[in-house]
């Protein structure tokens, strides 16, 4: 059995030193042993989508965001906004930062 806390230290870990795709695999690997994704583990993925995922990856993140019930989680919904940004996708950014129940510094850093 996989322990969420030990996935999750080694998913940011990773993201922290730049291995985003060592992050991605623990991450898959994790979906395999049927772990269910934390909040935390999707937001640290999801800040690094746009370095080394094709967008499409990082829409499939966000489609299991919404699957889950974390969209309005303020820092998923801060990293799906950050993500969008990055890959040029300023609409999408804006939609998801208006759909944002609470707004904090974090969610306008987003943006910017």
């Amino acid at each position: 059995m996989w322990d969420s806390a030990v996935c999750n230290s080694m998913i940011s870990s990773f993201t922290n030193h730049l291995l985003e795709e060592n992050a991605m695999q623990i991450f898959v690997r994790s979906l395999r042993k049927n772990a269910r994704p934390t909040k935390f583990k999707l937001s640290c993925l999801i800040s690094c989508a746009p370095v080394f995922l094709p967008l499409v990856h990082g829409t499939e993140l966000h489609s299991l965001v919404v699957k889950l019930g974390f969209e309005r989680d303020p820092i998923v919904s801060s990293s799906l906004v950050e993500m969008y940004s990055k890959c040029g996708l300023l609409d999408s950014a804006k939609m998801i930062c208006d759909e944002m129940e609470m707004k904090d510094v974090m969610s306008w850093n987003s943006m910017i």
